[in-house]
């Protein structure tokens, strides 16, 4: 749970992602001679192959005939291997893009800018102001990459190790602002209709550690499907059905990992509780019946 939640705040945003997609079809992007290229695939820099001194791959899943989704990793190579990577959504014009998103300092950002040609992509970064702390201490994103597969690629690999579909991504990315969203009751409208998509609630804050980021999927104007929250040391993601709770629900807070079941939106079954991961023995299990406590025993674990 834990690798998950730092998975999500380490994947930025840009208020372009706020919008709904509209294809799953190849993207073209016209050059200057009038001719057409298509940006979808994967793009390798440096040595990728043999994962040889600084190496990188950059992957675009067009999502629309106007849009594309990417996943930039680069890896400082020998001798420590260090991957860092962005990912995000953005609209594309005229064979180029642009993408900004927040640094790893605090109230920073910086700037990606893509320059597709028809075999390659240059990738100029802007630190605005930032140099020292934009995609990471002292290591840029850019660079020049090249072509290495047309194929539109379907998954993206995070941190090397963990493979996710960029559809699914899609899904909990590209949605409206739930802002937008008017509550009648318990039913959600948008544009005096029960909303049915993707809602993302991410509201503006002071400070990052106070960020917090909610995404609802909706059907009917209720939350229906997949939730995932995630702030700086917290998060949760489980399942709603027509707006209730329902199955099983994973809640990450002060290091403590809270497996949760629901029925019906009430509390059933059993809560474990655990130090960090579930690979640790549970500290604590709670019974719940209909949203009744019925029984609850506390454990003396290595950890």
């Amino acid at each position: 749970m834990k690798k998950i939640l730092i998975i999500i705040l380490i994947v930025s945003v840009a208020n372009a992602c706020k919008d709904v997609a509209k294809t799953d079809s190849e993207q073209t992007v016209a050059v200057e001679d009038n001719t057409e290229i298509q940006i979808g695939g994967t793009y390798e820099f440096g040595d990728f192959k043999n994962k040889k001194d600084v190496f990188g791959q950059l992957l675009i899943y067009p999502d629309s005939d106007t849009s594309m989704v990417f996943h930039l990793s680069k890896n400082t190579g020998e001798p420590d291997f260090q991957i860092y990577e962005v990912m995000g959504r953005t609209l594309v014009a005229d064979n180029k893009a642009s993408f900004q998103t927040n640094s790893i300092c605090e109230n920073a950002m910086y700037s990606l800018y893509f320059e597709f040609d028809e075999n390659s992509v240059k990738i100029i970064q802007d630190d605005e102001g930032n140099s020292d702390c934009s995609f990471s201490y002292e290591f840029r994103a850019d660079g020049d990459f090249e072509k290495t597969n047309s194929d539109i690629p379907t998954t993206y690999t995070h941190r090397g190790t963990t493979t996710k579909e960029f559809k699914e991504w899609v899904s909990l990315n590209v949605g409206i602002d739930f802002s937008s969203l008017e509550k009648r009751g318990d039913v959600y409208y948008y544009n005096n209709q029960p909303y049915t998509g993707t809602a993302i609630n991410e509201p503006k804050v002071e400070h990052y550690w106070q960020s917090i980021r909610e995404v609802f999927q909706m059907k009917d104007g209720k939350p229906h499907g997949k939730y995932i929250e995630t702030s700086w040391e917290s998060g949760s993601s489980g399942n709603y059905v027509n707006g209730l709770k329902e199955g099983k629900w994973e809640v990450y807070e002060s290091a403590t990992l809270i497996i949760q079941n629901y029925k019906n939106g009430l509390k059933d079954g059993e809560w474990k509780y655990y130090f960090e991961t579930e690979e640790n023995e549970p500290y604590r299990i709670e019974v719940y019946k209909e949203g009744v406590k019925i029984s609850e025993q506390d454990f003396d674990v290595d950890y």
